[in-house]
């Protein structure tokens, strides 16, 4: 009677058949982004497929061994997301987070925590490094900035705002989420809600300030109540407070602009 594979066969397997599957996803959007390129394709069929399968990349990675695809995968997303309407100047751009993600899955290794940021840092922003939404007369320069929110117009417009900006934006629907793509490429600047499904932003400010890779991340807590002082909201001294709506663009560019983000950060 033949003898059952082990656990550490079988997620081999696993690996090697996601590693597979997902050669075979890449071939097909090379071939979407080819022909969007060429002039041949149909934005209406190919784009979609080309998020579907970046997307169905996304949910393996972590899953079976690579979550340095995952977390690739997830900026492209970012990308997409934060750089408006899309067109054929975006395309060469998503063509280099595609062959970043063929690469790892070729070697079969899943990079290092430290080569991991280094990959993600090196990725394509979507933003242009002209300031539309920010009168200024200072250089910006690549700044990490992760934004927590859920998923729907509010997170479009200002990731969008962002990435115009020059930020290299992370987008992040939970708290928990947050904590993850942090820690995987840590930001310069974090901004949350008040209140969150799974944390409040408060907590999540406290959580970020215990982790060392993380403590030196400027917070700006988003809310809609009148209250903007850090202290009295229990916040540090170091953190800022943007009011939602009329107010926000302009309490998030004092707040950007005082936090010296077109020069060095590091005040």
């Amino acid at each position: 009677m033949s003898k059952s594979p082990g656990v550490d066969a079988i997620l081999k397997q696993l690996s090697v058949e996601f590693r597979e599957s997902c050669e075979d996803s890449l071939v097909i959007v090379d071939n979407a982004l080819t022909r969007l390129m060429d002039g041949s394709g149909d934005w209406d069929e190919d784009f979609p497929e080309v998020l579907r399968r970046i997307h169905s990349i996304k949910g393996g990675g972590g899953t079976f061994g690579f979550p340095a695809i995952t977390m690739i995968a997830h900026a492209l997303e970012d990308y997409i997301e934060t750089a408006g309407t899309v067109g054929s100047e975006h395309l060469p751009a998503i063509q280099v987070y595609c062959d970043t993600i063929r690469d790892i899955a070729d070697t079969g290794v899943n990079p290092g925590d430290s080569e991991t940021t280094e990959i993600l840092r090196a990725l394509p922003v979507s933003g242009s490094v002209a300031v539309n939404a920010i009168t200024t007369e200072q250089k910006t320069r690549e700044i990490g900035f992760l934004l927590v929110l859920p998923k729907g117009l509010q997170r479009r417009i200002i990731g969008e705002e962002l990435a115009s900006c020059g930020f290299r934006v992370s987008l992040a629907e939970t708290a928990l989420q947050a904590i993850e793509i942090a820690l995987a490429n840590p930001p310069d600047i974090f901004a949350a809600s008040r209140f969150n499904e799974d944390m409040t932003g408060i907590e999540l400010a406290r959580v970020f300030k215990a982790i060392d890779a993380l403590s030196d991340a400027k917070f700006l807590l988003m809310t809609s109540a009148d209250e903007t002082d850090p202290k009295t909201l229990g916040l540090s001294n170091d953190a800022r407070v943007a009011r939602k709506g009329d107010k926000f663009t302009e309490d998030m560019t004092n707040h950007l602009i005082e936090w010296g983000v077109f020069g060095d950060i590091r005040t």
